[in-house]
């Protein structure tokens, strides 16, 4: 409960690892893996001195794209110690974006994974001096083991978490980038220990309650509740989960939005329309339909901002929404992308056809305030066109 009084995520984390030093508070399913906060103390302070060996320091930014791992966690508090703020993105994120966004933010360090070097590689982003790899060490990358046994030994832990302050940076939220680039949403310690004094104040919580990881990084819900909560009280978080032939568990999407196809196929719409997003910049909104269906299809929302680019760069005349979305040369780009996003996703998950609508408005008749899809409206508004799809 003292955790609660710390004036920076830092000092909580601290408090809450010397209080419960036995209390497992990162485990994955089935306890395969499992660190005491004991543990996670241990590898927090000789990661940070890793880090601090290749020159992080207070107010830098340090760039992550990561699945929900315990290294995640490690690597983020690690940062977070030395007064860096360690940031995440979006795994989906094309070449492209990841190129925006981490020459946006400055970090001269990425922590990432295998599976996602040849995006990071590919951006190929002026700056970046150095990525830590946690699984292994491909060319050009840091191991995490060899990071953790490169920090000097005259690094001094307590006093670079000590200088840290209420008003640094935490780590930055970037937006989903559909209304335009993505934004930064710099949050600071002050912010997130009040939201902590605020959430406990009203919800009650015993030490040794558990949660789950399971959403995104780069969503501020994951990095609270699955990251910065079990600091400041302590929880045990167990973190990518799924249902298999062993038992584990594996969350995929809302129930209510999962699709159901004709033959008995279940699928995630979120995860199909996340990969046609990426998949081209003209594309700013996807709507993936399928329930019941022997096929999936989608609706595809040009994106305001790029498309206006896009009209100017190839010399259009109108560069209204209503001609755009008609343009040839828009809709070949478009069916680029879909070709593209289908090389990632399996048979059934595939996009057979598409529409590319008029413009959706935040707070219209498709979409919430929040550029959440309004998938009922969507499906009754464009009931013509969706059944034409497949006639």
């Amino acid at each position: 409960m003292s955790a609660l009084g710390a004036s920076t995520m830092c000092e909580a984390f601290q408090l809450t690892a010397s209080e419960n030093p036995d209390l497992v508070a990162l485990r994955t399913p089935g306890g395969e893996i499992e660190l005491t906060f004991s543990d996670y103390a241990d590898r927090v302070r000789s990661i940070a001195a890793g880090l601090a060996e290749l020159g992080v320091k207070r107010g830098d930014t340090v760039g992550m794209m990561l699945l929900n791992r315990p290294e995640f966690n490690l690597c983020d508090i690690a940062a977070m110690h030395l007064g860096a703020t360690p940031f995440s993105i979006y795994n989906t994120s094309a070449p492209e974006q990841i190129a925006y966004m981490f020459g946006n933010a400055g970090n001269r360090v990425v922590v990432t994974e295998s599976q996602f070097l040849d995006a990071i590689q590919a951006a190929d982003v002026e700056g970046i001096e150095h990525i830590v790899c946690v699984d292994g060490d491909p060319e050009g990358t840091i191991a995490l083991d060899e990071l953790e046994a490169g920090g000097s030994d005259d690094f001094d832990f307590e006093a670079a978490w000590r200088a840290v302050e209420p008003g640094d940076l935490i780590t930055l939220c970037y937006t989903s980038g559909t209304t335009g680039p993505p934004k930064g949403v710099e949050l600071t310690h002050a912010n997130l220990m009040a939201e902590a004094r605020g959430v406990w104040g009203a919800i009650g919580h015993e030490p040794g309650d558990r949660t789950t990881s399971y959403l995104p990084h780069a969503h501020m819900a994951d990095r609270w509740t699955g990251h910065y909560a079990p600091l400041t009280q302590p929880m045990t978080v167990t973190i990518v989960a799924e249902i298999d032939d062993d038992g584990y568990v594996k969350i995929v999407d809302r129930r209510k939005e999962l699709i159901i196809n004709a033959a008995g196929k279940n699928m995630s719409p979120a995860n199909i329309e996340a990969r046609l997003k990426t998949s081209s910049p003209l594309i700013g909104q996807a709507c993936c339909i399928g329930d019941r269906r022997p096929y999936n299809v989608a609706l595809l929302v040009l994106d305001p901002d790029v498309s206006q680019q896009w009209a100017t760069e190839q010399g259009l005349a109108d560069a209204s929404p209503a001609v755009l979305a008609e343009d040839d040369s828009v809709k070949a780009e478009v069916a680029r992308g879909v070709e593209e996003a289908n090389t990632h996703l399996s048979r059934v998950e595939q996009i057979k056809r598409f529409r590319v609508p008029v413009d959706w408005e935040p707070g219209g008749e498709e979409l919430t305030p929040t550029m959440k899809l309004k998938r009922k409206p969507i499906s009754s508004r464009y009931e013509a066109e969706i059944e034409s799809l497949y006639s």
